[in-house]
């Protein structure tokens, strides 16, 4: 065996897309590279060979298996609600997060307020008013089983229980 090796995917090299993997390619040198212009829809067999320098070249071949996975995406919020969206202090109301993954991917959903309090956990929870009229926001971040995330929001507006009883 004499260096340097010379590399192909069924006696292509770079540019060559390697057939079946469009956009990926065998470098001189032996490196798998490019970009890949679509996911494949299960492993694509392909020849590698690799080729000596000697004045009798040899060549070894090696059947190989590559599959281009789709590009992981963040998870959607598509909506964040407040059922009632107007409560009376110290009043409750429930906050569903609408949510899906491009994958599949279970997701976690996590809750922040900025006012209030919220219990239980997941795509519904139970958000309980301050002592004090105003509008709060409430936001609701999923996260997917391979980290990434997206946010929603919305805004509960808390009135004055005193006021809407002198009203009424």
């Amino acid at each position: 065996d004499v260096a340097p090796y010379h590399w192909s995917a069924s006696g292509l090299v770079c540019p060559n897309s390697i057939s079946g993997l469009a956009g990926i390619c065998v470098s001189d040198n032996g490196t798998v590279q490019g970009t890949p212009t679509s996911a494949t829809s299960g492993p694509v067999l392909f020849n590698l060979q690799v080729t000596d320098s000697s004045a009798a070249p040899q060549t070894a071949n090696k059947a190989v298996k590559l599959a281009v996975l789709p590009a992981n995406l963040p998870p959607q919020v598509y909506s964040v609600t407040a059922n009632p969206s107007t409560v009376s202090e110290q009043g409750t109301s429930a906050l569903t997060c609408t949510a899906v993954d491009p994958q599949q991917l279970s997701l976690s959903y996590s809750w922040s307020v900025t006012g209030g309090t919220v219990s239980g956990s997941g795509a519904s929870v139970t958000w309980t008013a301050p002592s004090s009229p105003g509008g709060y926001g409430a936001t609701c971040t999923v996260t997917s089983s391979v980290g990434l995330s997206a946010s929603g929001s919305t805004v509960i507006q808390v009135g004055n229980s005193a006021l809407n009883s002198a009203i009424s």
